[in-house]
Parts: C-alpha cells; sequence; structure tokens
C-alpha cells in the first residue's frame, strides 16, 4: 500500500508593521515643542500699585509695566522709579506678552485703555510692554481687582508662563451727590410705601363705618325681636 505523508502545518502568515517605527507620537512632539520654547525663556518682572482710590462715580486708572531682566547698559527693570504703594513680582519672559485684570464685583466696571487688550512683545532687555486700565465704581467700599500676566508659546493662547494671581485693592469713597442721590431715592421709594399705606387707610374707613352700620342694623333688629320681619 501506499505510504502517505503527513501533511505540513500550515503556515502562518505575519503581518509586517504599518507606519514608521521611529515615528513620534504627536503628544510627545507637542511636550517637547512646550519644553524646548520654556528653556528660551528669560527672567522678567512687572510693576503694579497695590492699591487704587477713587470717588464714587468717577475714575482712575490702573498701570502694569513689564520688562525683560539683562544686563544692558542703564537698563535697571522698569522704565521709571517704582512710586510708593508700588510692588514688582517676577515671571519668566521672552516673546508675546499678555496682561489681565478683573473683578468680581458687579459694581466695578474695567475699561482697557490705548493697546491694553492686545498682547504685546518683549524680547530682549531694551523691550517693556504696559498695560493701563480705567476703573470705576458706582457705589462706595472697598473692591478686590485680580491681575494676571501670561507669556505665550508665538502667536497662540498657549501659555508658557502665567504669573501668580495678583491683588489690587480699589477703595471708592462716597460723594455728597452721591449721598443726595442716595436719600432722594429712599424718599422715593418709602413715598410709596407711604402712599400705599394712604390709600389702604382711605379704603379702611369707609369700610369700617359700612361695618359698623352693619351691625348697629342687626342688633337695632335682634332688639325689635326676632330676625326683624314683623
Amino acid at each position: 500500500m501506499p505510504t502517505t505523508q503527513p501533511k505540513p502545518p500550515p503556515t502562518s502568515i505575519t503581518k509586517e508593521p504599518t507606519g514608521d517605527p521611529l515615528a513620534t507620537p504627536k503628544q510627545t512632539m507637542f511636550l517637547e515643542d512646550v519644553s524646548n520654547d520654556r528653556k528660551t525663556l528669560v527672567p522678567g518682572g512687572f510693576l503694579f500699585p497695590d492699591s487704587a482710590s477713587s470717588a464714587v462715580g468717577g475714575s482712575t486708572s490702573v498701570s502694569v509695566e513689564l520688562w525683560m531682566d539683562g544686563k544692558s547698559v542703564g537698563h535697571t527693570g522698569p522704565s521709571v522709579s517704582p512710586p510708593a504703594g508700588s510692588e514688582i513680582r517676577h515671571i519668566p519672559v521672552g516673546g508675546v506678552e499678555g496682561a489681565s485684570l478683573t473683578s468680581l464685583s458687579s459694581e466695578v466696571k474695567i475699561r482697557p485703555l490705548f493697546d491694553s487688550s492686545v498682547k504685546q512683545i518683549v524680547t530682549q532687555p531694551t523691550d517693556s510692554a504696559v498695560w493701563e486700565w480705567a476703573v470705576s465704581a458706582t457705589e462706595p467700599g472697598t473692591y478686590k481687582f485680580v491681575l494676571r500676566i501670561t507669556t505665550y508659546q508665538g502667536e497662540s493662547n498657549r501659555a508658557l508662563a502665567t504669573s501668580h494671581p495678583v491683588t489690587i485693592f480699589f477703595h471708592v469713597t462716597n460723594t455728597v451727590s452721591h449721598r443726595v442721590s442716595w436719600v432722594r431715592g429712599e424718599l422715593v421709594a418709602w413715598g410709596g410705601v407711604a402712599a400705599a399705606v394712604v390709600a389702604l387707610l382711605a379704603f379702611r374707613t369707609p369700610l369700617l363705618a359700612f361695618a359698623r352700620a352693619r351691625r348697629d342694623s342687626v342688633l337695632e333688629r335682634r332688639r325689635r325681636g326676632g330676625d326683624g320681619y314683623m
């Protein structure tokens, strides 16, 4: 009888990996890009007032200056000597810089002046950026502003460095005209209440007279006997 030859085992097909094995994931490239850009930043500082003041209904300005620390001749930090009541904080800079001034109070208004609403460039020790806002309040009191400085990655909105939030106090004093307006408003409000009370009393008088007449009529019928029907 012919000898049966064993069948060879099935051949497995190994798929070759697709794509470039040396390709770098996008997330890794992104992190390396950010890390490399942060290495190019240099120390910088910014000057800001620790407080501002204004009369209610009036307006004042809050100004912030940012610079790059360096060893260039004549460069000592801010363009002017820090005035009394101002502070200096530090942040890495070197490129596109932005600043924001915000408040949680609905009674405070903040309006950018000049080019304060746009980003500015600081790339060398002779550069500086200045932001300025007009601030006001509709009621007297003490309010808080929050200042933040940000160094961006190129022209994107991606932050390479952000300063710690800085608090600036805004003291708003009362005025004679505001007091008069407040008193006038209170009088108008209380006048409305008084008018309502007068109207209620005016309505109450005939109502009480009617009630008394009704009561006297019932008593008179009872006095005459029965329910009044003879």
